[in-house]
């Protein structure tokens, strides 16, 4: 097995080239459709990451404002699930 991203002796939330982003406790991953780019669950920062294969980075697979997304990837608390429908 080969590591392409992320660095299994260390946990955090950094963005970036392949082995220098961090992630903490990723549960599962996927291949896009067009088979550019790896989704990946990283459960303890309740995010999904985005691993391009063309470039090597990793970034957040959703198009969130940076506030938005630094926040998700550093809160202690986990998200809120949605409001219940009536």
């Amino acid at each position: 097995m080969t590591t392409l991203a992320g660095n299994p002796a260390a946990k955090g939330c950094v963005d970036g080239d392949g082995q220098a982003a961090l992630m903490n406790e990723t549960v599962a991953v996927a291949v896009s459709p067009d088979g550019r780019r790896v989704l990946i669950a990283d459960r303890g920062n309740h995010v999904i990451r985005e691993y391009n294969i063309a470039t090597r980075v990793v970034r957040p697979a959703l198009s969130v404002s940076p506030c938005l997304s630094v926040r998700v990837c550093f809160s202690p608390a986990p998200l809120l699930p949605p409001p219940p429908r009536s």
